[in-house]
């Protein structure tokens, strides 16, 4: 997985949102608040992640069991709202 660089990373009013790079009339809406735990995620996605590489990562930043669980949310949330994409890992 990787960031979907048309989204950015925004503090606005105490939240943390990503948001699309270009204003325009079909995106502003679009705006998505995270958590600290998906701002980590995304922050790491900046390179090319797989699942497991998310799951050791935030573990060992967070020292939170449910790691697992934690990213799989993330994943299925960031690619329903097109904020992530899949790459082909070699």
């Amino acid at each position: 997985y990787q960031q979907n660089r048309e989204f950015r990373i925004c503090e606005m009013s105490d939240k943390t949102v990503l948001m699309p790079v270009e204003h325009d009339t079909k995106r502003n809406g679009r705006m998505t608040v995270v958590d600290a735990a998906e701002k980590f995620l995304w922050d790491k996605l900046s390179k090319r992640r797989t699942k497991a590489d998310l799951v050791d990562l935030l573990a060992a930043e967070l020292g939170r069991e449910e790691a697992e669980a934690d990213v799989s949310k993330f994943i299925k949330k960031a690619i329903k709202e097109n904020l992530i994409i899949r790459c082909d890992m070699e």
